[in-house]
């Protein structure tokens, strides 16, 4: 019943009854009116999902930081067996040609 008229038990403004509101907004600190409103209005959960979704961010950039460093050693090395396979093919020539004389 609750997912077909889409309630959100915890959200204090659903479970909270106009009397207890009342109650609540006479006699709480702006701290706890605050904290209040943050999670009647479902701020709160966007605020977590958005810390969570900057830290999977950092971590994300870090990794493309280190698979950028790791392309450049991976280029280099690449650059090196390429000029080894050039000297390669040199010497297989050299040696084509001596056993050909």
């Amino acid at each position: 019943m609750l997912d077909h008229f889409n309630i959100d038990v915890a959200n204090p403004v659903v479970a909270m009854t106009q009397d207890g509101s009342r109650k609540f907004l006479h006699s709480g600190s702006g701290n706890d009116k605050f904290k209040f409103y943050m999670k009647a209005t479902l701020l709160e959960v966007v605020q977590a999902q958005l810390t969570y979704s900057q830290s999977k961010v950092f971590e994300m950039k870090e990794v493309i930081e280190k698979l950028k460093t790791d392309q450049v050693a991976v280029e280099e090395e690449l650059s090196h067996l390429g000029e080894q396979l050039a000297e390669f093919a040199r010497i297989r020539e050299k040696k084509k040609r001596v056993c050909q004389s």
